[in-house]
């Protein structure tokens, strides 16, 4: 993809925003790194092997061979672009993100370590402690709502991380 196709999709997507949303753009084929190298080193007026020698040292720790562009349970909406698809990321209800801060401020006060690297994931990760994600819910246009979707609301029910409001102190 050129840089100017890049900047017409982006500028596309700016008009397709309705406020704070996440958009994917398809950029075409994926390309081998080799390749480019080749090429940026030959469009730079260089010859490979002669001018600018091109050495694989291997992968350095965080790097990684493919890039992922959204999480397995990301919806992925159609936008009018074909071009163009509408993320809608995987956020917990209110309620419960809350309902974890208060226990994580708790384990932090006990010094319970375990605890609050458990829960640390479990609030950056949304998960419900079954591996299930946690999700806002989502009206029928696709848009983000207030409440949480029946699928949230069984997670919740059946309690499996175990998340609860705090007694007050004295009782």
């Amino acid at each position: 993809m050129s840089v100017e196709e890049a900047v017409q999709l982006v500028l596309q997507a700016s008009l397709l925003s309705k406020g704070r949303d996440i958009f994917m753009l398809e950029m075409g084929k994926p390309v081998p790194i080799m390749d480019l190298a080749h090429r940026m080193i030959q469009l730079s007026g260089g010859r490979v092997g002669i001018d600018i020698d091109v050495k694989v040292t291997g992968m350095r720790p965080g790097e990684k061979l493919e890039e992922d562009l959204r999480e397995s349970d990301e919806d992925v909406l159609v936008t009018e672009h074909p071009s163009i698809a509408r993320l809608l990321p995987v956020t917990p209800p209110k309620d419960w993100f809350e309902s974890c801060l208060v226990q994580l401020s708790e384990a932090t006060h006990r010094g319970d370590d375990e605890r609050v690297r458990e829960l640390l994931f479990l609030s950056a990760s949304c998960i419900d402690g079954n591996g299930g994600s946690i999700r806002a819910g989502v009206d029928s246009n696709g848009t983000q709502g207030n409440g949480a979707s029946v699928h949230n609301v069984q997670h919740l029910q059946k309690k499996s991380l175990e998340l609860h409001r705090p007694e007050p102190a004295g009782t």
